[in-house]
């Protein structure tokens, strides 16, 4: 884990920035319900209806800044300043040592090697746009539910926390009894592309070749059915605990809105208004759980590309010559000068026009 994050050191700054952003943006959300809550309490009251319009304006304002400028803004950083450099960057850095080896120690078979490589390049960069996206931002809402519900309806608080502690250790023991799985998976997924991209590669001599033709797509046949079934069995297994999963949520949703209406409609100690806004509370609880272990189960099944991907970057490469920049292709970029030396892109955004 530490070492993939160590890939992208040069784009701290970026990363930060679009943390800080959807932590902001996941705290407005929770206010939202509360000016909900007030236009709903006011006109229970029978306030002005000038007062209620004037209430309605200044939520239009926040959702406009939180659903349309904060998520264009922290879209945009994303993309400009991490997802599409970061991608290149690990692309240059994985064919630079790739190319930095010797001959005599080059891998018997490339087709696999490419298979890795790419998949590894693209879940690892996926897999820390989770990071920033969610194990970061949503902690500090999610502890902040979580108290005030204990704080303001102690009751529907615990029963909400027992059923997002069930619904975790569901979730856990689901990722956990998967991996072994997704781990096949990804053995069965590398030597299907393997072979696929043999059949590319030697497309000619296939076509020219009608026994050789049929045994490679006898043999693709073979290999892609192998991993269709393992996914089919693997995904079907995930669906039956999702289903338990559903339940034990939905479950708890009737409980918290029992409770909830027990002290509006008996206790009177709340108001419909905010009822409204402590059910939505509740469900965000839920959503920041499943978020979380969104990413869990991500790693559980990337983590085992993410293994092979440095595994062949680690592989002895010997010392390798130095590449003139002139015989580089005219008009490509130099930042490989020397396989040995890996120049990082800058990682500094660009301001186009918006």
């Amino acid at each position: 884990m530490l070492r993939m994050l160590g890939l992208f050191q040069d784009y701290r700054k970026a990363l930060l920035t679009v943390s800080l952003l959807i932590a902001l943006y996941k705290c407005i959300e929770l206010m939202i319900p509360l000016l909900a809550a007030r236009v709903i309490n006011a006109m229970e009251a029978h306030r002005p209806t000038s007062e209620i319009w004037v209430m309605a304006v200044t939520a239009f304002v926040i959702w406009v800044v939180h659903g349309n400028l904060l998520a264009y803004l922290f879209d945009r950083i994303e993309m400009q300043c991490f997802s599409f450099p970061a991608r290149y960057h690990i692309s240059v850095y994985a064919l630079e040592h790739v190319l930095g080896g010797l001959p005599a120690i080059m891998r018997k078979d490339p087709a696999l090697q490419q298979v890795i490589i790419e998949r590894g390049e693209h879940v690892i960069a996926d897999f820390v746009v989770s990071i920033i996206r969610v194990v970061l931002p949503l902690a500090l809402p999610f502890l902040f539910v979580a108290v005030m519900l204990l704080w303001s309806i102690p009751l529907l608080g615990i029963i909400v926390l027992i059923g997002a502690a069930t619904d975790g250790l569901i979730t856990w023991r689901l990722n956990t009894t998967l991996s072994p799985l997704f781990q096949e998976l990804q053995g069965l997924q590398n030597r299907q592309g393997q072979m696929h991209f043999k059949i590319f590669a030697n497309l000619a001599n296939l076509l020219a070749d009608l026994e050789a033709k049929w045994e490679a797509m006898a043999s693709y046949q073979a290999r892609y059915g192998e991993f269709t079934t393992a996914r089919t069995d693997t995904w079907m297994r995930f669906l039956g605990f999702n289903l338990r999963r559903g339940i034990v949520i939905n479950v708890t949703h009737l409980l918290t809105w029992l409770i909830g209406i027990w002290y509006v409609n008996e206790q009177g100690l709340y108001s419909v208004g905010y009822f409204l806004v402590f059910i939505r509370w509740e469900s965000l609880v839920f959503d920041f759980l499943s978020a979380y272990l969104g990413v869990h189960k991500q790693w559980m099944e990337t983590s085992p590309a993410i293994k092979a991907f440095f595994q062949e970057i680690d592989a002895p490469r010997g010392t390798a010559p130095v590449v003139p920049s002139a015989e580089l292709p005219a008009g490509e970029p130099t930042a490989l000068t020397n396989p040995g030396q890996l120049r990082p892109l800058s990682s500094e955004c660009m301001s186009p026009a918006l």
